[in-house]
């Protein structure tokens, strides 16, 4: 039941650099189980409880890691040790947290350069600080829960984002060429690394973002869109 079957149809794939273990969390009684390249680990898992599975090979580069039973799972805990390469999580959609990157100082994650999150109600944090080769636009669209985005250091293109929605604090890098919030009415922070890149900007109904500071600094703006927003300009420029 737990080995073939929809565990084993439902699955997370990783492409990993370094070596570390993964503890997962499952949302149901399980056996979890893990493919570190040719060596597969189980463990018995129960609901809420942590369950580290030992990576028992001697290096990860450039290899496959698959997480199986990936929709009764509600995390995965910090994978920014491992270097993660390409990542999809769409068929994990019970996921609470992603934490790709880090912002230690000295961090960073060279190798993440794919990422796929998929249609994810529950998932309400992201991270993928300090990962410059991630240069795509990553689709949330189907994360209606999302609350934070922390991605300085990175060097993502935007964020394809749900209509309305959770989000409150969005952390962004200088690479952002695309700003597009629509409905954000929890927002309550906003910051860019710089505005340079910053090519379309689309608000509409998102109270607390801080036009002034984008127009003034985005000196490559092209496209302009803004609805139902208060704006008091102090510039007289």
């Amino acid at each position: 039941k737990y080995q073939t079957g929809d565990a084993q149809k439902y699955f997370i794939t990783l492409r990993c650099y370094e070596i570390g273990d993964i503890t997962v969390t499952p949302y149901s009684h399980i056996w979890p189980r893990i493919k570190y390249g040719s060596h597969t680990v189980t463990e018995r898992g129960k609901r809420n409880v942590p369950t580290t599975l030992i990576n028992p090979t001697d290096t990860l580069t450039d290899t496959e890691v698959y997480i199986y039973s990936a929709d009764r799972l509600i995390d995965v805990g910090d994978l920014s040790p491992l270097m993660v390469g390409y990542a999809n999580f769409s068929m994990a959609n019970k996921l609470k947290t992603l934490k790709l990157g880090d912002g230690a100082e000295g961090y960073t994650n060279t190798h993440l350069n794919e990422l796929y999150v998929g249609n994810n109600d529950l998932l309400t944090t992201l991270d993928v600080r300090n990962c410059p080769n991630l240069t795509m636009t990553v689709d949330l669209s189907g994360c209606d829960g999302l609350e934070t985005i922390e991605a300085t250091g990175s060097g993502v293109k935007g964020f394809t984002l749900p209509v309305g929605g959770q989000l409150k604090t969005i952390h962004l890098p200088n690479t952002v060429a695309n700003l597009t919030l629509r409905g954000m009415k929890q927002l309550t922070e906003l910051t860019m690394e710089g505005y340079g890149n910053l090519t379309t900007l689309r608000i509409e109904d998102t109270p607390n973002v801080p036009l002034e500071t984008i127009i003034n600094g985005a000196t490559s703006l092209e496209r302009v869109r803004l609805i139902d927003v208060e704006w008091t300009a102090s510039s007289g420029e």
